[in-house]
């Protein structure tokens, strides 16, 4: 059994190797009953002490063991030399400081939020987290919600790109006859730029044909929905019309929206589900949706077939944190009047195929 450090400042791994010992000498000792109990008593202590390494016996929101182990420095801190009885119980979960500490000897850095976001670069060295890792709360599974949030916006030198808008989670979904190949190509307007796309996307676009229940078949694999994050600038997008409203309302508001642009049930309850949890926190927000007429002029995506039905749609969340921001007025005005869908167009296609888009976004932060 290993015991993290709790109430010493030393070096996790030396801490858990030296309770074990201690723990088996101790045991070594023991000849009568009452000293048995004496040292389960021990024991049952030391498992509740543990609850911030290993949530036993918290509620949520505690530190789980991912979130402890990042917080220490299983390895070699500052170049010393570990001592592992047991190297394959030790992952290497170096926290975002793997380029100033020497890593495991033993294990590849390992852990829940490098599994999910994969290796990124600092200073042109490798390190295990993300590069919003430090702004928000390292628990599974709501990670840093929406991202590296901060001062009532998104905490633009945590992405790249210099763009003054983030655009969450944009799900592209298509109905259509099963077998049908799709192509889509992005055109992002100069000086935006894309963070994240699933499936991968290539310089050509994203390739794929539609399987049962409108399902996407791509690179062996199938899929829900075209996902990607993307940097924008503001020019395209209207911050007049819009409405404001509760943390509690906010997201069956914009679900409503989607109910009346004719989104199909599974998409408004994708949405439902992943903002209800994502959205960051404030009494009030002001939200101003945007559809295909301000959407265009941030990203193009061009569908061949032609699809019979195109139907996007943005929303632009401000938090009451930032509305009427002396450097951001032109964004951060209440809306002037209120916002109403626009009629839903078709155009002359034989293909039968549909495209539905949602997303939210967010200004990059502000001191």
């Amino acid at each position: 059994m290993v015991f993290p450090s709790i109430f010493f400042n030393m070096e996790t791994g030396s801490v858990a190797q030296f309770s074990t010992l201690l723990i088996l000498a101790f045991s070594y000792c023991l000849h009568r009953w009452k000293k048995v109990v004496f040292f389960f008593i021990i024991i049952l202590l030391a498992l509740m002490g543990v609850r911030s390494a290993f949530a036993f016996g918290g509620g949520p929101g505690v530190c789980g063991t991912s979130c402890m182990a990042q917080r220490n420095y299983y390895g070699a801190p500052y170049g010393g030399v570990p001592f592992y009885a047991y190297p394959q119980m030790f992952p290497s979960y170096m926290g975002n400081n793997n380029w100033q500490f020497s890593s495991s000897p033993y294990m590849q850095p390992d852990c829940v939020q490098c599994r999910m976001q994969g290796q990124y670069q600092n200073y042109g060295m490798p390190y295990a987290q993300p590069p919003w890792a430090t702004y928000g709360m390292n628990n599974y599974s709501n990670y840093s919600y929406p991202g590296a949030w901060g001062w009532g916006g998104m905490n633009g030198g945590a992405y790249p790109g210099h763009a003054p808008g983030m655009m969450g989670k944009p799900n592209v979904y298509f109905s259509g006859r099963p077998g049908t190949e799709v192509k889509v190509k992005m055109q992002l307007a100069p000086g935006n730029n894309i963070l994240a796309a699933v499936p991968i996307i290539g310089e050509e676009g994203w390739n794929f044909k539609l399987s049962k229940n409108n399902r996407i078949s791509a690179n062996g694999a199938t899929y829900g929905y075209l996902f990607y994050d993307y940097r924008t600038g503001l020019d395209s997008f209207q911050f007049d019309k819009g409405f404001c409203t509760s943390h509690a309302e906010v997201v069956p508001k914009m679900a409503n929206v989607l109910k009346k642009l004719d989104f199909k049930g599974k998409e408004i309850t994708d949405f439902t589900e992943y903002w209800s949890a994502k959205m960051p926190a404030s009494e009030e927000y002001c939200v101003y949706p945007q559809v295909e007429t301000e959407i265009k002029g941030s990203v193009v995506l061009e569908v061949t077939p032609t699809p019979s039905k195109n139907t996007r749609v943005f929303f632009f969340v401000l938090p009451k944190e930032i509305m009427g921001h002396p450097e951001l007025q032109k964004y951060t005005q209440r809306p002037s009047s209120h916002w109403t869908p626009p009629a839903i167009r078709t155009v002359a296609s034989t293909s039968g195929l549909e495209v539905r888009e949602w997303g939210v976004g967010f200004l990059t932060s502000w001191e």
